[in-house]
């Protein structure tokens, strides 16, 4: 049987449910939570106060899809990050690693 169908609705019928549907996003949290990572670390704060320009800013920006919107701040936050030397490799490594967030991320909000 192959695990291929078109349709997320013939992936569960084909017995493949394990395949994770074509929409889905291998980056954890939410893309606010993304943003105001980008945010904090671009404002060079933990203020989520003094973040908001850059959050009010950012939020201006149309994406595709969250899926999308989420590479593109883990992005520039590798960007930052390495620049500042906190974090070595290149932003290719670093935006395909996993286990990178921000602190926002990885707290789930909070």
């Amino acid at each position: 049987m192959s695990c291929a169908p078109a349709f997320a609705i013939a992936i569960l019928l084909s017995g493949c449910a394990s395949i994770p549907p074509k929409y889905a996003c291998p980056i954890v949290g939410e893309a606010v939570q993304w943003q105001a990572d980008y945010c904090l670390y671009e404002t060079e704060t933990d203020d989520i106060i003094a973040a908001q320009p850059c959050m009010d800013r950012e939020s201006r920006i149309s994406f595709p899809d969250s899926c999308a919107e989420k590479q593109h701040y883990k992005e520039q936050l590798c960007k930052l990050i390495i620049a500042s030397g906190k974090k070595s490799g290149s932003v290719e490594d670093c935006t395909k690693d996993l286990e990178f967030s921000g602190p926002t991320v990885r707290n789930g909000g909070a």
